[in-house]
């Protein structure tokens, strides 16, 4: 594997990202946006919109950006995103990654109050 930034994105540029065909430019729009975006709650937003994209990168990479949102900015809104995290944990493929960003959220959230 190989690290790379990701850098800022507008918002703008996420709307473009989730519209396009590539699964990729998706998911590392997400992730820029929850790591990136001054408006956690905007971005928070976004995130949970996307875990009901059809493509399970995107939605993979909506899970990783609300446990980044909570480790950035101390913040989520529990009531939202721990319901809507825990509907995906019976995923095969996603629920490894969902019960990750649960800890992160419960850990950074709780740990800021």
């Amino acid at each position: 594997m190989k690290y790379e930034d990701i850098l800022p994105i507008s918002r703008e540029e996420l709307r473009e990202a989730l519209t396009s065909d590539s699964d990729e430019r998706a998911a590392r729009a997400i992730i820029a946006t929850a790591l990136h975006d001054t408006d956690w709650a905007w971005a928070e937003q976004q995130c949970l919109m996307a875990l009901q994209d059809r493509r399970e990168d995107v939605r993979a990479a909506a899970i990783i950006g609300l446990g980044h949102i909570a480790r950035v900015h101390r913040r989520s809104t529990l009531s939202v995103t721990i319901p809507a995290l825990k509907a995906l944990r019976f995923d095969q493929h996603l629920g490894g990654t969902v019960e990750d960003a649960i800890e992160d959220i419960l850990m950074f959230v709780r740990a800021n109050g």
